[in-house]
């Protein structure tokens, strides 16, 4: 039997067999722990069936995973930023995708909360995802006053049979966009954000897919950053994609101190968006020192 895990909670899995397209609860085999396997929600397993007990016998190689969150072979990441409560972080909201074009998993950005900002911030904003959008990314907007009904059909055929996350900040709104996106038929809790602290509380404890029409979404924990120090200095600049429409003189160009290069050149003619740049040097900043955090 084959299938994909749902879910994970203290040694059992709950699997979803592809032939029988039913959910069984399954152990892991003893000596896979002693290979130190351990398998995570998206793996794809094989399982025997032991005295009436599923057991994960195998688990195949993963084309990715995230190790926070602990999701395997995701397609799709739906990065779930808020603009307001909390702040919008730019710096974090790259971190993500960096991080996520590394591992090969194609980021949908999704703002949040715009009811929150005046009008002049809202275009602000809104030019901010244009400048994304432009660059090769999806972006949506989600918010009370915003009719997602156009935004939410287009989001589910990319999602079509594909394995996502949803990843962002506590507080930002993942819980209640999966409600929305689900026709809240999961009723996921959701809680209003801590003033005191400008993040919101934890209503997320457990990894786990969830059916949405024809894909699988997995909700997960609250976090605010991603480490970046699996990232080497001279693949960051190909993980920022405009880069690549601003060639260089010398291929080995890290456009910091360079006084000729093309990225820098692109950045004073407005061409990339100056923040976009700055994040750049920030997190190349991180890696030269190991992925400690410096901002």
């Amino acid at each position: 039997m084959e299938g994909v895990i749902l879910k994970s909670n203290s040694g059992f899995y709950e699997v979803l067999l592809y032939k029988e397209q039913i959910s069984v609860t399954a152990k892991m085999r003893g000596i896979l722990r002693h290979q130190e396997i351990e398998p995570v929600v998206g793996d794809k397993v094989r399982l025997e069936d032991e005295v009436g007990t599923h057991i994960i016998v195998e688990v195949y190689p993963r084309k990715n995973e995230l190790i926070r969150p602990k999701v395997a072979n995701i397609d799709y990441a739906l990065v779930v930023i808020s603009v307001s409560e909390p702040k919008f972080q730019d710096f974090l909201l790259d971190k993500y995708l960096v991080v996520l074009e590394l591992n090969k998993i194609e980021p949908l950005i999704i703002f949040t909360k715009l009811d929150l900002l005046t009008d002049e911030k809202n275009s602000e904003i809104r030019e901010v995802a244009k400048y994304y959008e432009n660059s090769g990314y999806h972006c949506f907007f989600y918010s009370k006053n915003h009719d997602f009904s156009l935004d939410k059909q287009r989001l589910l055929g990319l999602l079509e049979y594909k394995i996502s996350c949803v990843v962002g900040q506590t507080g930002v709104g993942k819980s209640t966009l999966l409600n929305e996106i689900s026709g809240n038929r999961f009723k996921l809790q959701t809680n209003e954000i801590s003033k005191a602290l400008g993040r919101g509380k934890h209503t997320t404890r457990i990894v786990e897919l969830f059916s949405i029409g024809k894909s699988w979404i997995a909700d997960t924990p609250g976090f605010s950053s991603f480490s970046v120090d699996m990232i080497k200095r001279q693949e960051l600049s190909s993980l920022f994609i405009e880069f690549a429409g601003h060639p260089c003189k010398y291929n080995n160009c890290v456009h910091i101190n360079e006084t000729i290069c093309g990225v820098k050149d692109a950045v004073s003619s407005g061409e990339i968006l100056e923040k976009r740049y700055q994040n750049y040097c920030k997190i190349y900043a991180e890696i030269e020192k190991g992925g400690k955090k410096l901002w």
